[in-house]
């Protein structure tokens, strides 16, 4: 056994040292010197020994001066390594020549060329000229060159030209790797491409591989065009890159189907683009970073772009059409743009755990998404003002398709921002959006916040069917505090136009301002609307008209509206003149699918929790024989406390409805021609409550009695028929009818209506009466127009009619004739005396 032992032992000795001589055999190391001659002779010596031999090149002076007039021509066939312990500078004097040609021979496996520790330093005056121009010829990719520590520092032209010919791929690694390296101020990077143009326009073989591993670039044009190849930069750090007039853009150029760039833990940073051209240029690409180009997927993590500012016109970080981007974890801060949004409009993105800060735009929207889909997760938006165009300047502008897009928003806050426009804008033809868990506060914007004006779509079904789909909304779980919409021609917090399907649910609506009409909703021109609200507060909203939610006047009469509404408070809310919640002009507007609504301390000038408009409601009831107002004063699911108008109806109210008459005999009216008569209306809505309107609202809402002689003749007028409403009445105080005989009439009531024309009713349209004739004891006079009137005997002051004592009686001789001295003062039973002084029974006392 212990012999056995022995030589198991001794001949794995013996393999040892075999393999230990066989590897010095094969290896060769040689100091290069710093002198023209060796640094001339250097490739033929590497040549001539490296075909059986790895070869290290070890480079221990400081500078080596390239002054060569012929290139560094190098056959990789085995592995090459150039070494500096402390660090060495190549120096080419800004020359052209001694630059690298290196030609890798095919069928080499796991062989590498490492550069390590060196500078390459002012090298090139001819920018067609590269510093290392590599070349191999062979279908496969098992070679690596990597570059370890190395500085690249004033390069003209560039530094990399790689001629690739594989066309299979068997190894996962990468070709060339930069590792801890430095680029600063130069030209640029590399040019990678296939000596088969047909993997240079069609489809990359995705068998090369460049990594930029832990990097740092300064103050350079231009990081390197891509024709066949992936790029990976991981953990670098990128600022100057300023671009080039003679460059496609400023950082990648990516041009075949099938590339793929991928960065990430990357910082770029003081980044100015010039020359109206991209930071990046990527067609047919799978890219994860910025890019300008079409059909790409794109995807970003852990990313940080910030300290931007930009004048071109095509969008700052992401230019690329017909595209799909996934953005994860990344923060967009501190850019400026003074022409365009951030991203193309034309690419679908998903932003999440990402966070937009402290930008300015003056372009029509930072981010726009034209018939794509848009989708927020997890982001947070904070001081960004949109200081575009007047009325032209959003935060989002989401336009959707014919065949719809989505928008969602889910755990998104939006803070502390500003607009020249509405600050949200959906439109085109169908949109479906999902907002969840959305926060919104402090918000100031020339418009709404959020505003909705999709379109529905038809679509063909059937021969001669067709079936409308409408936009659809749902909010869940979201609050909108401290928002101010200060245009004064555009209503709503939250504005919808069209045909809507909305939902909110579990949502807070608080202390926000609009300076039209909606607190927190509008909906104006609709034509279908299927609004669902449920568990939702709106406290403390203010508008001119509909503190929390205005319904505006429709399209047209044949419109649809459902509505629901449970669970839900309005407390607190405001309106300047109508509604201090909700303000109707959908008249057909149903209140019975209502659970647990509450009113409580809302305030306006008419209408303190809800108003009505009713410009139409004759004509409603008449067609279509409903009537929606009990539904709102006798549902037992509406509760109400507290609300407050100045005007009318602290609850509930409508404009002007009806007028109502004070008369005790309105069908058997009595009139003397020229005598006055007192008739009294009062102006009431829908709810039978006196409209008081103390700040006269309704002012222009003029009384008018026209008379027509039902029975008689002869010569008439009418005075003081008109009159104006005033604190809920109008008083005809100094009605008179002049006649020239004695007749009946009917008194038609009508109103002029000078602002809204409200369709008011009557309680009685007529008014029936007759003209009289003087009493036996008055006197009957004509006018120099012939119409009569009737006075009372005229007698001297001295004679005791306004004390009861004594009347006085016409001349019967001169029955037409009213004077004093035609008249006599007669006393009454019980008084005697030239005037009526004596009374009869204190005589007869005396006796």
């Amino acid at each position: 056994m212990l012999f056995q032992n022995f030589y198991k032992n001794f001949h794995l000795f013996l393999l040892m040292v075999f393999i230990y001589f066989n590897t010095k055999a094969y290896s060769y190391e040689f100091e290069l010197n710093n002198d023209k001659n060796s640094i001339d002779e250097m490739a033929k010596k590497i040549n001539s020994i490296i075909s059986m031999n790895q070869v290290k090149v070890v480079l221990n002076e400081n500078n080596y001066i390239i002054t060569s007039t012929d290139h560094i021509h190098l056959i990789l066939e085995n592995t090459l390594h150039f070494y500096s312990k402390n660090g060495t500078v190549f120096d080419f004097n800004s020359l052209d020549n001694g630059s690298f040609i290196i030609q890798i021979n095919s069928g080499l496996v796991n062989k590498k060329l490492i550069f390590e520790n060196i500078t390459f330093y002012n090298y090139g005056m001819n920018p067609t000229i590269s510093l290392f121009d590599i070349e191999y010829k062979d279908d496969y990719n098992t070679f690596t060159i990597e570059f370890n520590n190395c500085t690249f520092l004033e390069i003209r032209g560039k530094m990399f030209n790689f001629k690739v010919s594989c066309t299979k791929s068997k190894q996962t690694s990468p070709q060339v790797i930069f590792n801890k390296c430095k680029f600063i101020n130069s030209d640029q990077l590399f040019l990678i491409y296939h000596i088969d143009k047909y993997y240079n326009m069609l489809i990359s073989p995705n068998c090369f591989l460049m990594k930029f591993k832990d990097c740092y670039f300064d103050n350079n044009k231009y990081l390197g065009i891509n024709h066949c190849g992936n790029i990976e930069i991981d953990n670098c750090y990128f600022t100057k890159m300023n671009g080039g007039i003679d460059y496609e853009c400023s950082f990648i150029y990516s041009t075949t189907f099938g590339n793929k760039v991928t960065m990430s833990n990357s910082t770029l940073e003081n980044i100015l683009i010039q020359l109206n051209k991209p930071l990046f240029a990527v067609y047919k690409t799978i890219f994860d970073s910025l890019i300008d180009g079409n059909s790409n997927t794109v995807y970003i993590s852990d990313s940080e772009f910030s300290n931007i500012e930009s004048r071109v016109s095509i969008p700052i970080i992401i230019s690329n059409g017909n595209s799909e981007v996934f953005i994860n974890n990344s923060q967009f801060r501190n850019i400026t743009s003074h022409r365009s949004s951030l991203f193309s409009e034309e690419t679908q993105f998903q932003f999440s755990n990402s966070t937009f800060s402290n930008i300015i735009s003056n372009s029509k929207a930072v981010i726009r998404a034209l018939y794509r889909t848009i989708m927020f997760n997890n982001c947070l938006f904070e001081n960004i003002l949109c200081n575009g165009d007047s009325d032209d300047s959003s935060l989002l502008d989401f336009h959707s398709s014919d065949y719809g897009n989505i928008f969602t928003m889910n755990n998104v806050t939006i803070s502390n921002c500003r607009s020249n426009g509405d600050f949200i804008k959906i439109g085109g033809n169908l949109s479906y959006v999902n907002l969840n868990n959305l926060k919104i506060d402090s918000v100031t914007s020339y418009g709404p916040v959020i505003s909705n004006k999709s379109f529905n779509v038809s679509k063909l079904l059937l021969i001669n069917f067709y079936i409308n789909i409408h936009s659809i909304i749902y909010i869940d779980n979201s609050n909108l505090y401290y928002n101010w919409n200060i245009n004064k021609l555009k209503c709503g917090i939250m504005s919808y136009n069209n045909n809507i399907n909305i939902t909110i649910t579990r949502s807070k609506f608080y202390d926000n301002l609009v300076r039209n009409n909606g607190g927190s909703l509008c909906f104006t021109n609709i034509n279908n609307l299927n609004l669902n609200i449920s568990s939702t507060h709106f406290h403390n909203n203010h508008g001119l008209n509909g503190g929390a939610i205005y319904f505006g006047q429709p399209l047209s009469d044949n419109y649809n509206v459902l509505m629901e509404i449970e669970d839900t408070l309005f407390t607190n809310n405001e309106a300047k003149y109508f509604g201090g919640s909700i303000y109707l002009e959908f008249i057909d507007l149903n209140f019975l699918n209502i659970k647990n609504l509450n009113f409580s301390m809302n305030h306006a000038y008419s209408g303190g929790a809800i108003y009505i408009e009713n410009t139409k409601i004759q004509n409603y009831n008449r067609n279509r024989n409903k009537n929606i107002y009990l539904n709102i004063n006798e549902n037992k699911n509406i509760t109400y406390h507290y609300n407050l108008a100045e005007s009318h109806g602290d609850n509930y109210a409508t404009g002007p409805y009806k007028i109502i008459h004070e008369i005790k005999n309105p069908n058997d009216l009595t009139f003397i021609s020229g005598e006055e008569y007192q008739l009294k209306f009062v102006l009431k809505d829908i709810f039978n409550q006196t409209i008081t309107d103390i700040s006269k609202y309704y002012r222009n809402i003029i009384l008018n009695l026209n008379m027509t002689i039902i029975e008689g003749s002869g010569q008439n007028k009418i005075i003081g028929n008109t009159c104006y409403f005033s604190k809920g009445k109008c008083d005809l105080n100094n009605f008179k009818i002049y006649a020239s005989n004695p007749f009946s009439f009917n008194l038609k009531l009508y109103n002029e209506d000078v602002g809204k024309n409200y369709d008011i009713i009557f309680e009685d349209m007529y008014l029936h009466g007759k003209i009289m004739e003087c009493s036996d004891k008055q006197i009957t006079t004509y006018d120099k127009f012939n119409y009569f009137y009737c006075e009372n005997p005229k007698c001297n002051n001295d004679c005791p009619i306004n004390t009861g004592q004594a009347e006085c009686v016409k001349n019967k001789q001169y029955p037409n004739i009213n004077k004093i001295e035609y008249n006599k003062c007669q006393c009454f039973p019980g008084w005697r005396g030239d005037k009526c002084q004596e009374k009869i029974n204190s005589i007869i006392n005396k006796l």
